[in-house]
């Protein structure tokens, strides 16, 4: 569902210039005698990335998204705020967010676990995610207002007080999935099913226990999200979106 994780090298350059994407066709099976060492060179080139919707993307394709295509998305935003949920990625975005208290780490010793989550919710929903790691007595408020001007939706791995969050956000705690839905906390399927709902249907603030009940049954093949402007610009010059 979507990329989970590629290399770019010299040799898949294509005519115009640009990087290609090499996937991956999965990732080694790994045995007991040397698991790190066999871990380092899947990690190496990481477990997830971002790519363009189009198989392929040309330099006339990217002059076209930015003119006329960025200008009149940015103008019709101005006029239209709420068009940002569907003629850009944001309704997409999904912030993983952690002050490692979960897991007894913090600061960077915590990124090996919110990478594994990353690649969860994008191998389960193919929503995209991103991880944030912030100190322990972090503003949660000001945090959440900051990151809403990106992306759509944030999944908290700690339980915390609820505080004051934008109209147009969707806020989750991943360790409260877990408790009302009884799984395993670092079981990511079901949280995945949940931010899906929660997106799909636009459940802005703070998810509450229906939501997340609706949301442990829901099929994320059925995400009905627009695509972002980029990608229906990007087709009319390319092959067709993945």
């Amino acid at each position: 569902m979507g990329c989970t994780s590629l290399n770019i090298s010299p040799s898949t350059m294509n005519a115009e210039g640009g990087k290609g994407y090499e996937y991956r066709e999965g990732f080694p099976s790994l045995d007991s005698s040397d698991t790190y060492s066999q871990l380092k060179a899947v990690l190496s080139h990481g477990l997830f990335d971002i790519c363009p919707k189009a198989k392929s993307v040309t330099q006339e394709s990217l002059g076209f998204i930015y003119t006329p295509g960025v200008g009149e998305v940015c103008t019709q935003i101005s006029k239209h705020p709420e068009l940002v949920d569907t003629h850009t990625s944001r309704k997409r975005n999904i912030i993983i967010l952690t002050d490692g208290s979960l897991f007894g780490v913090e600061s960077k010793k915590v990124l090996p676990v919110l990478d594994w989550y990353v690649m969860q919710i994008k191998h389960y929903s193919g929503l995209d995610a991103y991880p944030i790691a912030v100190p322990v007595h972090e503003n949660t408020e000001k945090t959440l207002e900051d990151l809403s001007n990106v992306y759509g939706c944030v999944l908290l791995l700690e339980n915390i007080q609820p505080v004051n969050i934008p109209k147009d956000l969707i806020v989750v705690s991943h360790q409260r999935i877990s408790e009302l839905l009884k799984t395993d906390i670092f079981d990511a399927e079901k949280t995945a099913n949940v931010l899906t709902y929660l997106v799909n249907n636009n459940r802005y603030g703070w998810a509450t226990n229906q939501d997340i009940t609706a949301g442990s049954t829901f099929e994320p093949l059925t995400l009905s999200i627009h695509y972002t402007i980029i990608s229906v610009f990007m087709t009319k010059t390319t092959r067709p979106m993945l």
